[in-house]
């Protein structure tokens, strides 16, 4: 029996269910609604779907233009040229990794498409050349980036309240990105998680 990987939207279809019976169980009905508490849960579905529309919109065009960037010639050249470093399994670990998370900090979108054709380069030239690579490790190495990402220039919540009319302006006000992205600390972080990892 063969079994196929769900498809994203049945994978969004089913955590819609079990969130929304989640909610069924675990909050209550408000005093002052008349109607019936599954309801009042369909409304609150309904209104932030479209209130977060706009940002998943950002978010799609930040996965798209990086999938873009990712796929010019000048990344492929780089992807190329790196690609014959890795002869090993550590080296490609190591160099896959270091990219990966470079990258993360320019565009999560970049460093998400980046590292795992860089990843798919490294297993394709070790197949081709008869060389043993342990490949689900290099696979994983293209993927760090995401644990680094927000700490980079795309971060959503960063770039949110750095903004003048956030949703939360009243409440911390407007936060430039030189007390995130640029504080001390983040830079200290970013470093560590550039060092370490690698």
């Amino acid at each position: 029996i063969r079994i196929g990987i769900p498809s994203p939207l049945s994978i969004a279809l089913l955590l819609t269910i079990i969130t929304f019976l989640l909610a069924i169980v675990f909050t209550q009905r408000p005093e002052n609604s008349g109607s019936a508490h599954f309801l009042n849960i369909l409304d609150f579905w309904q209104l932030g779907f479209w209130e977060l529309l706009s940002f998943t919109m950002q978010m799609a065009l930040i996965l798209i233009l990086g999938h873009a960037l990712a796929l010019t010639p000048i990344f492929n050249k780089l992807i190329n040229q790196l690609t014959r470093y890795c002869d090993t399994s550590a080296k490609a670990a190591l160099l896959v990794s270091l990219f990966a998370i470079l990258m993360s900090f320019i565009n999560w979108g970049l460093c998400l498409v980046f590292g795992a054709i860089f990843a798919r380069k490294v297993g394709e030239a070790a197949q081709r050349e008869g060389r043993k690579l342990n490949y689900p490790l290099v696979g994983a190495a293209g993927y760090v980036g995401m644990m680094c990402w927000h700490g980079g220039f795309s971060g959503s919540a960063p770039l949110t309240v750095s903004g003048t009319d956030h949703f939360l302006i009243n409440r911390i006000g407007q936060v430039p990105i030189s007390e995130t992205l640029l504080s001390n600390m983040n830079l200290f972080t970013t470093a560590a998680l550039l060092t370490l990892i690698p």
